[in-house]
């Protein structure tokens, strides 16, 4: 599980969340814009918020990775503050320095939405959102225990009552002006034609011939298809091509302690050992049991390597061994010393059910992929098509599964298929072998329902990047109180916390 980038997608998620206020009593400018202002106070509360929801996400990351055993994101919430990564940017920069710079870029952000609603009279009249509000202030009032104690735990946040109050009316101005620039009536309503474009760029339409290698039973264990043309015959073969039995003899030229390398006079003797072993056995001097005894250093019983599945510190070993037939010895040379090997066969307990098994699955997968193979053939050379596939008593073969118009995202689809269907235009056809089955995949036109069917969420996405950059647009007229700025410090922000002190302790 990648916690570190999920925990980092969310913190960017978040700070959009976050808002400001215009200066009140006490408080001095930090952000202007056009004669709106953006307090000390609130960003000091800024700051605070997101160094407890910061806190919060950490915390729970962490117990997460204990869980299940992964790395960990950091051993604690300030090593993981001063801990390094990349910014928008690309440059190297403290997760501190990093989210700092976030709620420098949301305070920019927020301070022209403030402006602007302002300029166009916008305001939260909706009662359910007002009632949402106030309850979320009455709770707070309740956890200090007074209005009074509450003004008193924000003080030291360098915040207040009213500051919190202006907080929460406006994280939802963003949304207000957002559907006054680009809503049904909007001012900067996006042209139909863009949205098709976007709609055109965003989405793939394919139909999909489908060859799945497993099934699964009612109570949803998952088993390969049986396939009756698999035979005893090919399950030996494909054991013979697989699997290698082997004897040996192992000179280790490193320390097995210390897994250091022995010097080069020590390598020498073992390789002249190792010479002689092998000497010995192809001259028929000695049997391989004999060889064994005499100079191996790991006295181990024979071995079944699985192809592709060696250790690369040993792999010239697994090579040499399928180079073989069954009786032939070889001299090989690793990275942690020289073997002199044997094949043997395989017989009775070596090939358990295990072997057996894993040799029909993939013997039943490559018949299940020559028939995807075959109709890939057939519909694109116009021998079929896939809606032959769709009916039961007529389909060419019984393992594909016909389903048209699926429509998606880059980022909702396999990135094999994505990939394949990116390549080719429509009413091309690909072919993709998955983990799970084979795809036979078709390319096709959207219709005018498809379109209509995603259209506001189309809409909504581009709109939002539009309403973006119309406000990221402003950001060189925002006016920041640098010496005032350089006064806040995310590394050394209180986090906000709302339970009451107790006096009695």
């Amino acid at each position: 599980m990648k916690f570190k980038k999920l925990f980092c997608i969310v913190i960017c998620v978040a700070l959009l969340a976050l808002s400001l206020v215009s200066c009140s009593s006490g408080s001095k400018a930090l952000f202007s814009f056009r004669g709106t202002e953006l307090s000390n106070k609130m960003y000091s509360y800024m700051l605070s918020s997101q160094k407890a929801y910061l806190q919060q996400l950490f915390d729970y990351y962490n117990a997460m990775a204990s869980m299940y055993g992964q790395e960990e994101i950091a051993a604690s919430f300030e090593d993981y503050l001063r801990s390094n990564t990349t910014d928008a940017d690309g440059n190297t920069v403290t997760v501190a320095q990093a989210t700092n710079n976030m709620i420098i870029e949301s305070a920019k952000y927020l301070v022209v939405i403030d402006h602007f609603c302002k300029q166009y009279g916008l305001e939260i009249t909706d009662e359910s959102a007002i009632a949402e509000i106030e309850n979320v202030l009455e709770e707070d009032i309740q956890t200090a225990g007074s209005l009074e104690y509450l003004n008193i735990l924000l003080s030291q946040f360098g915040a207040d009552y009213d500051v919190e109050k202006q907080y929460l009316y406006s994280t939802m101005s963003a949304e207000l002006l957002f559907d006054h620039l680009y809503g049904e009536n909007g001012a900067q309503r996006l042209d139909e034609n863009a949205v098709k474009e976007q709609f055109e760029k965003e989405y793939n339409k394919i139909d999909v011939l489908y060859y799945a290698y497993y099934e699964s039973d009612d109570e949803g264990n998952k088993t390969i298809k049986q396939i009756d043309s698999v035979t005893d015959e090919q399950i030996n073969e494909y054991i013979a091509n697989k699997y290698a039995k082997i004897k040996y003899v192992l000179l280790y030229t490193i320390d097995i302690t210390t897994l250091n390398k022995l010097s080069e006079e020590e390598i020498a003797q073992k390789e002249a050992a190792a010479n002689q072993a092998y000497s010995e056995l192809k001259n028929g001097e000695i049997t391989f049991d004999a060889a064994v005894e005499k100079y191996s250093e790991s006295k181990s019983d024979p071995i079944v390597l699985s192809k592709g599945e060696t250790d690369e510190r040993v792999k010239p070993v697994e090579d040499a061994a399928f180079a073989l037939k069954a009786g032939e010895c070889a001299l090989v040379s690793t990275e942690i010393g020289y073997y002199v090997i044997e094949r043997q066969m395989m017989e009775g307990d070596d090939i358990d059910d295990s072997i057996k098994s894993t040799a029909y699955e993939g013997l039943a997968i490559d018949a299940i992929n020559q028939y995807a193979q075959a109709a890939y053939e057939k519909v694109v050379g116009g021998l079929a098509s896939f809606e032959d596939y769709s009916d039961s008593e007529s389909k060419p073969d019984d393992f594909g599964n016909y389903t048209p118009g699926i429509i998606y995202k880059d980022d909702e689809m396999d990135e094999s298929i994505v990939e394949k269907a990116n390549q080719i235009n429509v009413n091309d056809y690909a072919i993709v072998e998955l983990s799970s089955g084979c795809v036979v995949l078709k390319k096709v036109a959207f219709s005018e329902d498809d379109y209509k069917e995603r259209y506001d969420e189309t809409y909504k996405s581009l709109a939002q990047s539009e309403f973006d950059k119309f406000i990221r647009g402003f950001y060189s007229e925002v006016i920041v109180d640098e010496e005032e700025l350089s006064k806040f410090d995310f590394l050394t922000a209180l986090a906000l916390d709302l339970v009451p002190i107790d006096e009695n302790s």
